[in-house]
């Protein structure tokens, strides 16, 4: 079974009936806009794809959930019952207070208008992960594809230090043409629909751990396209641009 089959399911299948109901604006949530979202927003089946691109011939370790449902409003719903999802107040998307891959989108399943649900990354505890199975349930979802849910985490001692985002450092600064660095990663789209060659703009600094990293993400916000922030720390990178932390 290919990863595409795992996570988009088989095309021949046919929804569950569902009923038709006029999908409503979300009500923002107040005091929170773009600047808190700390997510990764997927608003399109293309996006949703490209993100998924490097694990075609694998199966990936961090948790996943996609169900497809019939209405944009049950879909929403299902998103905004989860804690960690609002609305922004001053853009009226979805967002996340916390680092994860998420998404409501629409799709096409045998030539009908559906739309995906999608939540991913490592951050999904074993209680939002139950929480979001039983949300899709509840709101019609189908074609589930799911991974095996996340371990319950250890029991750990709190330490009385807060991140420090200080301790961040200035590495360097680097411009990235955007097809030569698709070509390094094995990657190399070609023919009219070909995006454009694009120079990008990466900020590197070094962090003492992840927790700072997060900390100092989370108060610099990103809003051009085509430019990021990367954190290295000895426990991996971590690094935001104009959707979120990735």
């Amino acid at each position: 079974m290919s990863i595409w089959t795992l996570l988009f399911g088989d095309r021949s299948k046919s929804p569950s009936p569902a009923s038709a109901k006029a999908t409503q604006p979300a009500m923002p949530s107040r005091g929170l806009s773009e600047r808190d979202n700390v997510g990764t927003r997927y608003e399109t089946q293309e996006r949703v794809r490209n993100f998924w691109a490097p694990y075609t011939f694998g199966r990936p370790s961090f948790p996943f959930i996609f169900y497809t449902m019939s209405e944009k409003k049950d879909a929403m719903d299902a998103m905004l019952s989860l804690p960690p999802i609002k609305v922004a107040s001053d853009s009226g998307k979805l967002i996340s207070t916390e680092v994860l891959q998420f998404g409501v989108y629409p799709v096409e399943m045998d030539n009908k208008a559906a739309w995906g649900f999608f939540l991913a990354g490592d951050n999904i505890s074993l209680a939002l992960f139950e929480a979001a199975i039983a949300s899709c349930k509840k709101y019609r979802g189908w074609n589930p594809r799911v991974s095996d849910p996340p371990e319950a985490p250890a029991t750990v001692t709190p330490t009385s230090s807060e991140p420090n985002s200080a301790s961040v450092t200035f590495d360097r600064e680097e411009k990235v043409n955007t097809q030569e660095h698709l070509k390094s990663l094995g990657m190399q789209i070609t023919g009219p629909g070909a995006p454009p060659a694009q120079i990008a703009t990466k900020r590197h600094y070094k962090a003492p751990n992840k927790e700072t990293a997060l900390a100092f993400l989370k108060a610099n916000p990103v809003d051009q396209p085509l430019f990021y922030i990367i954190v290295h720390t000895p426990d991996g990178d971590v690094g935001r641009d104009k959707d979120g932390i990735f």
